[in-house]
């Protein structure tokens, strides 16, 4: 590239170099998004900034709360759809704790269901040692974000967030764990804490290790998340025409068809009907074709008015 030096470094010198190495993620479904703007604007010359949709919509909750959320990036699996039924996620934070939670670390850990319990208000918050309640309060003393993994090494041995960082990269290296716990349980105990509280902690430690999310991590992925659900509610039908173009996009053949016909039996609103056409997938874009069909679902329903809507091109 013109003006730039280029350099190919392997990941683990980048940071020696002291340079800053990051993951750029191409995410499609905010292909499926634009896509579907672009729908709206063709559609009802509508332009809409998804960026300013508000984040705490209390619709959109209501909407993921459904869990009607196949398709949707990052709670459509058949156990986050489980998780979100539990949960009942009201605000943007909580989509951000959801999404951290169907981790392999809070799983292994065992941290989900204390979460749950502790979140509908089925059993009080239990915290390993009070100077901890600071690093955990908000999630209901549950080890969620790898923040919370360095506030707890950093509080119970004193060392710097920065060291603390180390340490939560070393409980991911199963050769590193006995030099952690070497230095972790005499740091801590000098600190005051007794052993069990110290075994307790380093057992919760030990357990997440590096399989989590950073909250900021989760963040990002919570905004597409709820972006699709705002745009599903509002505008349904483009945003269901691109979730369908989007599978024959990125599934070939057979599963393709599989996971379209799901879709289709899976409706995430019930106003929209959903329409496979031919024996093969096509690859062209699908397009909203305005006062083709009715699609009320149950047309003797009183609570849905019965209207021409659309009819999904596959």
């Amino acid at each position: 590239m013109a003006g730039f030096s280029d350099e190919s470094v392997r990941q683990d010198d980048v940071e020696e170099l002291g340079l800053l190495k990051l993951d750029v993620l191409g995410i499609r479904m905010q292909s499926a998004i634009s896509h579907a703007l672009n729908e709206i604007e063709r559609v009802d010359t509508e332009v809409v900034d998804i960026d300013e949709i508000p984040r705490d919509d209390p619709a959109t909750f209501e909407l993921i709360r459904s869990t009607h959320t196949l398709g949707c990036f990052q709670i459509e699996s058949p156990g986050q759809r489980e998780l979100i039924g539990k949960f009942a996620p009201e605000t943007f934070d909580d989509l951000i704790v959801d999404i951290s939670l169907f981790r392999p670390g809070p799983v292994k850990s065992d941290m989900v269901h204390p979460f749950l319990r502790a979140r509908q208000g089925w059993s009080e918050p239990q915290y390993a040692h009070p100077s901890l309640i600071p690093a955990v309060s908000e999630t209901y003393g549950v080890v969620v974000f790898h923040e919370q993994v360095l506030r707890i090494v950093s509080i119970m041995t004193g060392a710097s967030l920065a060291a603390a960082d180390e340490v939560r990269r070393d409980l991911g290296s199963f050769d590193r764990l006995p030099q952690v716990r070497a230095w972790f349980y005499p740091a801590a105990l000098e600190r005051g804490y007794d052993l069990p509280t110290v075994e307790k902690v380093w057992e919760i430690l030990r357990a997440f290790g590096s399989f989590g999310f950073c909250k900021a991590h989760a963040a990002a992925f919570a905004v597409p998340t709820s972006q699709l659900q705002h745009q599903l509610r509002r505008d349904p039908e483009p945003r269901h025409a691109r979730v369908v173009d989007w599978t024959a996009e990125q599934v070939r053949a057979r599963r393709a068809r599989q996971r379209c016909a799901r879709l289709v039996e899976h409706p995430r609103d019930p106003r929209v009907a959903l329409e496979l056409r031919g024996d093969r997938a096509r690859r062209d874009d699908a397009q909203v074709l305005r006062s083709r069909y009715v699609c009320c679902r149950n047309p003797h329903d009183p609570t849905l008015v019965q209207r021409s809507r659309n009819l999904f091109a596959f």
